[in-house]
């Protein structure tokens, strides 16, 4: 793309609009995080996802038998990830839900303030998150700093779903 992108990252993707954005900082003008993991140098998704004290995720992580990728037990995902969604929603979540390798885990990510500290940065933070708890969302942003405004939405882990105009409205009020 010739010109500068926006990058939203959700939940885990936060991770990775963090490294791009460290990456090649003259390509992005903004970053959002929705309910996403917000990291500070060296950190690892591993290492912040510890911090949770209110996620369901860590307790209904279901490992293969080779120890190379995870996933979340069926019976209780909606309940962890969408529990405000609507019941054919869940059906959809939990009939297309896939192991996902382990290794990305505990990668450590590189940041630095010249480049991932220059990039403005947004919160659409997630009250009702059984994912990524509330306090965690908020301990991140505290955290980094830097965050130019948090928006709060009254929802499960997938505001998308649940509150896609407000999730649209609010995209659109940072163009």
């Amino acid at each position: 793309h010739p010109g500068k992108v926006i990058l939203v990252g959700h939940s885990m993707a936060g991770l990775i609009i963090s490294q791009v954005a460290e990456n090649m900082p003259s390509k992005i003008s903004k970053l959002v995080y929705v309910s996403g993991y917000l990291p500070q140098n060296l950190s690892s998704l591993q290492s912040i996802a510890a911090e949770d004290k209110q996620s369901m995720v860590g307790s209904i992580m279901h490992f293969s038998a080779d120890g190379s990728s995870v996933s979340l037990k069926k019976d209780v995902l909606p309940k962890a990830i969408c529990d405000d969604c609507s019941p054919e929603f869940k059906d959809i979540l939990v009939k297309y839900h896939k192991a996902e390798p382990l290794a990305p885990f505990a990668q450590k990510l590189t940041l630095t303030k010249s480049n991932f500290g220059s990039i403005p940065k947004y919160y659409i933070s997630t009250s009702k998150d059984n994912a990524v708890g509330y306090e965690l969302q908020q301990s991140m942003i505290k955290r980094n700093g830097t965050i130019k405004k948090v928006y709060e939405l009254p929802t499960s882990h997938l505001p998308f779903i649940t509150m896609p105009g407000e999730v649209i409205n609010i995209l659109k009020s940072l163009e």
